[in-house]
């Protein structure tokens, strides 16, 4: 907790001045452009004292210490030494990337990607098989790997394929304490033609006629009718 105590030029606190030791303090945040300085970043000194006990940085510092720099009206102004900020335990759950482009019988064309967050929303490294993250979905067909390990503080799908059209979204699940996250919702269409389906089987002919006609369906990899014309 940063303590900030307002002194003269002989370095004696001034616990009593023309404004009854009672000065507003600033604090801002210097040295490394990532972060961001929240709390209360304005306080009241009282008989030459401060102190600055909520302040946080939402970014690492990546290899750049940070530095506080503390101003009052008047005085000159004083810097803290310079301190570095590492990610928190694994708190939360961010998603990189949103899974879409979604077609029957095929992977979807954007998979999701995940990575662990702690309270700050820093990215937690994590040893490779620490952690792991698992796909959730309701009423719906699906394939592929639907659980993934983070590596790096990253999970990645690779091979989620979801068959039943409509629109969907996934829930993803690291499990207790993890709070769940559910995806952005996106659409589900049918793919490619992949396969025929024969409806109704031909009868017997009568006279060359075939009673019933054979009717069939043009079908995607996921089991689907095929809108689109196809020979």
């Amino acid at each position: 907790v940063p303590v900030v105590e307002i002194r003269d030029a002989g370095k004696n606190i001034v616990t009593l001045d023309a404004l009854g030791g009672r000065r507003n303090v600033s604090v801002s945040l210097l040295g490394n452009s990532n972060g961001t300085l929240r709390g209360t970043l304005v306080r009241l000194a009282e008989s030459g004292q401060v102190d600055f006990d909520d302040l946080k940085i939402d970014e690492i510092s990546n290899h750049i210490p940070y530095k506080l720099q503390f101003t009052s009206e008047g005085l000159i102004p004083a810097f803290s030494e310079p301190f570095h900020v590492v990610s928190g335990s694994p708190y939360k759950l961010g998603i990189v990337q949103q899974p879409c482009g979604a077609r029957g019988g095929l992977p979807l064309a954007s998979q999701p990607h995940l990575m662990l967050l702690d309270r700050g929303s820093n990215r937690v490294s994590t040893p490779e098989g620490a952690w792991s993250v698992s796909a959730v979905f309701q009423n719906v067909t699906t394939s592929g790997n639907l659980k993934v390990p983070f590596i790096h503080g990253f999970a990645q799908f690779t091979d989620l394929r979801i068959d039943t059209l409509g629109q969907t979204y996934v829930v993803f699940n690291v499990g207790v304490p993890f709070q769940l996250l559910a995806s952005e919702p996106f659409n589900v269409t049918s793919g490619p033609p992949a396969f025929i389906e024969i409806l109704v089987h031909p009868g017997n002919g009568v006279e060359g006629v075939l009673n019933p006609q054979p009717h069939i369906a043009i079908m995607d990899g996921g089991g689907n009718l095929v809108h689109e014309p196809a020979n």
